[in-house]
């Protein structure tokens, strides 16, 4: 699976969950709190993405999402070696 595979997972998520950003344009460099994501919103992306690309990506790691960018690096990982990503 390529990175704009997994950018198009995270992007429905998002659109999914905050409704109020379909039409927008997301990019990579987005902030997801910059978007209007609360907390709630954010683990909600981050949980549905990972179930639609069957991956799990320990919190600490997740903790230090800023930009979806930094979501689409862990996942892409996860996804590479299709387990688990390490602390």
């Amino acid at each position: 699976m390529t990175r704009n595979e997994v950018f198009e997972v995270v992007k429905a998520q998002i659109y999914r969950v905050a409704s109020h950003l379909r039409g927008k344009e997301i990019q990579e460099t987005d902030n997801l709190t910059d978007l209007g994501a609360d907390s709630l919103d954010i683990v909600e992306v981050v949980s549905g993405s990972m179930k639609q690309l069957n991956i799990k990506v320990p919190r600490t790691r997740l903790s230090m999402v800023d930009e979806v960018s930094d979501l689409l690096d862990l996942f892409e990982e996860a996804v590479a070696t299709k387990q688990t990503v390490q602390p």
